[in-house]
Order: structure tokens, then sequence, then C-alpha cells
């Protein structure tokens, strides 16, 4: 039920964005569209423990490829993980890049 307000919300904000051109309503439109998809991706990014796989697979994964191990049969998310850990040390930057 929370996902359907959410993304009810979302869309009732993206009604308001029109189709003119003029330059004032395209950086109101811009503003407007990153709002919508800020409440969906916030619920999405801001988890914790939620799921079977966030103890169990993402957080043991991320910080076995960040040590130098192999966790994931996934060149690219194990890519990932490891650029995420040089930035930033830290997994929830994960989720959100997911989201």
């Amino acid at each position: 039920m929370f996902y359907i307000i959410i993304m009810a919300l979302a869309f009732f904000v993206t009604l308001f964005i029109n189709n003119k051109n003029d330059t004032k309503n395209f950086l109101m439109n811009k503003v407007l569209i990153f709002i919508s998809f800020l409440i969906v991706l916030l619920p999405h990014a801001l988890r914790y423990g939620i799921g079977t796989d966030y103890f169990y697979t993402y957080v043991p994964g991320f910080m076995t490829t960040a040590s130098g191990g192999e966790f994931y049969d996934e060149i690219g998310f194990m890519l990932l993980n490891k650029y995420i850990y040089i930035l930033t040390k830290d997994y929830r930057v994960l989720f959100f890049v997911c989201s």
C-alpha cells in the first residue's frame, strides 16, 4: 500500500508539468520531473534491513568485493561494488545507485 501511495503522489506531481516551450516553464518542468523521480527513488534508496537479501547478499557481498574477494558472478555488478567502495566506502550508496 505504501508504494501505491508513493506512485500516486509522483503521478500527481507530474500532472503539473505542461508542454509549453517557454524558458520559465522549461526550468519548472525539469524541477517537477526531478521531484517526481525523487519521490519514487527515496523509499527504495533509504531502505534499511528490508528484504531477505539485504543482510545476506548485498551487504556481505559489498564487503567481500571491497576487500578484494569475489562474491558475485556478474562482472559489472562486482565492478560497481568496487567503484562505490573506492569513492565512498558505504554500502548504502550501492542501494541508492541500484534504485
